[in-house]
């Protein structure tokens, strides 16, 4: 969570890994709301392969990242404070950071 009570989801760089370079992503729309254990984004990898990510928390979105979608091939490559997809505000996380294994 950030100082401002906001959550910026992404992709871990491992997973990143795994899927290879990304040739585009699906993500949601400011004001959206996401669910914990739903898919919130479809990363497309240049291999044509689809990979579901799963959100961590429930909320709506307030912001997207328009610098993963305008060069989806940096996903998972960039540094931790831009590695970042969306952000939401969380409408329960006390009772779903529990729920959350830490990286």
């Amino acid at each position: 969570l950030e100082p401002d009570g906001s959550a910026l989801i992404g992709v871990a760089p491992e997973y990143a890994a795994a899927v290879g370079e990304v040739s585009s992503l699906e993500l949601p729309r400011t004001s959206d709301l996401v669910e914990q254990g739903r898919v919130c984004v479809l990363i497309r990898a240049a291999d044509g392969v689809e990979h579901s990510l799963y959100c961590p928390l429930t909320g709506r979105v307030t912001e997207v990242n328009r610098a993963a979608i305008d060069e989806p091939r940096l996903v998972g490559t960039l540094p931790e404070t831009e590695n970042w997809l969306f952000r939401i505000l969380p409408s329960q996380p006390e009772k779903e950071l529990p729920n959350l294994v830490p990286l």
